[in-house]
This record gives structure tokens, sequence and C-alpha cells, in this order.
């Protein structure tokens, strides 16, 4: 099963007033080793415990619930969270998604999951460790598209992260998720497709053992990012579910000794 063909996001509005709370975290630019020559960041939180990357959705690195959820994160986990731009502002804009053929074009020339992993290991990963320390466990998260950028990092050969999270994530197959080389918890909303088959995929059944489904049911696709609706009680009690669950799999998984 794939979600490769299908475009992401087409069900469910996005949230255009403001959400409730205010973010805390800093804009800042890295120097980059791509053609790019700088890579804008969100940081939030400064605590050691583990530095977190995060991939943020289709709709980019200025939507506000996507920074309050990495705000709250670092808070939970003790840590740093770092949201790069791995689009450098040509974020996906238009909703819903009428023309499936420019959106596979946008995919392809703006949000090629190959061109984030790069920046993440060539630029954030280095980053990380001089602001960290070598010693600091890393991890990365991911939403909708981030949520395929987690599953195909986690299979490379060079990962440098001991677990991932898919937040209701997008365009990952079973094959994607076959290959994974740390664990992964993959939490898909009520109307994203069927997950939990694709850790049974997973060939090495000790690391499978270690990852984790969990699908959240009420809300739709997107209700961490900017389908987020914060004012409704209940879409910000499953987005705090959602960052609890995602801490607790990150701490479980790079408890040190």
């Amino acid at each position: 099963m794939s979600l490769k063909d299908e475009a992401c996001c087409r069900q469910g509005t996005p949230v255009d007033h403001p959400p409730v709370g205010a973010t805390v975290g800093t804009v800042q630019k890295l120097q980059s080793s791509s053609a790019d020559s700088q890579l804008p960041i969100y940081k939030t939180g400064s605590g050691r415990r583990v530095g977190i990357v995060a991939a943020y959705d289709i709709f980019g690195f200025e939507v506000e619930q996507t920074r309050l959820f990495c705000d709250e994160l670092a808070a939970a986990v003790d840590g740093t969270v770092v949201m790069p731009d791995y689009f450098r502002g040509r974020a996906w804009k238009q909703f819903p998604i009428e023309d499936q053929a420019e959106f596979f074009k946008w995919i392809g020339e703006v949000a090629d999951a190959g061109k984030a992993i790069r920046d993440t290991f060539d630029t954030v990963i280095p980053y990380m460790r001089q602001q960290l320390g070598d010693d600091c466990p890393v991890a990365i998260i991911g939403f909708c598209w981030g949520g395929w950028v987690v599953a195909l990092t986690l299979a490379d050969s060079s990962n440098p992260f001991a677990c991932g999270v898919g937040l209701h994530p997008s365009r990952q197959s079973a094959e994607d998720i076959a290959k994974i080389r740390a664990p992964i918890a993959l939490f898909p909303a009520e109307n994203d497709p069927e997950m939990a088959e694709f850790l049974d995929g997973i060939p090495d059944k000790e690391l499978a053992a270690r990852c984790l489904h969990k699908r959240f049911i009420g809300v739709q696709h997107g209700f961490c990012t900017k389908r987020s609706d914060r004012e409704k009680p209940d879409t910000l009690a499953k987005v705090q579910e959602a960052n609890r669950d995602t801490a607790e799999f990150i701490l479980e998984r790079t408890r040190r000794n």
C-alpha cells in the first residue's frame, strides 16, 4: 500500500485565525552547504536532554500551530527542537488542492524529500551537535509531508536519529517503513489511511516491537498543524495528547543509562 499517488491534505479546512497561545521560539539562519546559501530554522527550547528535528507539512514554516507544537514538545522533553525551512519560503498555498499535476510538480521541485534529508544531515545535525554536544541523543518528528521525510530519513544508511515520529503522516509506503533502521511511531488521524500494517512488514522483529501505531479518533488529517483549531476544547485535547505521546515515545527511546 502506498500513499505516494495521492495528494495529502484533501480533507479538512486550514484554520486561518490565530491559534490560542503565543510562540516562544526564535527564527535563525544557518549557513547551508547546498546551493541555497542559508537555511532558516525555528529553534525552541534550550534543554540538552534530547535534540529534535521537526519536519513541517506542506503549508510550511510560518504556521503558528506547528510552531506551538514544537514549543510544547521542547518543554515536555526538556530539550531543544529545531524546525528547518526546507522549502525556503515556497510553501504550498492553495487549498483545496485542485490541480493535482501542479501539486506534484511542486513536490518534485520544492518539497523534494531527498533535498530535505541532505539539509538535515549536512546543516541541521552539525548545528545541533555544536549547540547540544555530541553525546546528546537526537530524534526526528514530521507532520504530513514531514512524516514521509521521517520514514525516509530513518531508512538512510547515514541516519543519526535514535527514533522518529510521524504525526498524521502522508506519502509513505510499506516499503519505506520496511527499510527503517530506528524505531518509528505512526500517529494517523481518524480519516488517514490504514498504517498499522506498515509496521507488520518490518523484517527486524526486535525493531518492529519498539515501534508504535496509534490512531487519533475524532480529529482530521492535519490536526496538529494548519488544521488545528485550538479554540475547540476537543481538538486541543487531542493535540495535547499527541504531544504527550510524542514526548513519551522519544524519551523512552533516547534514555541514557
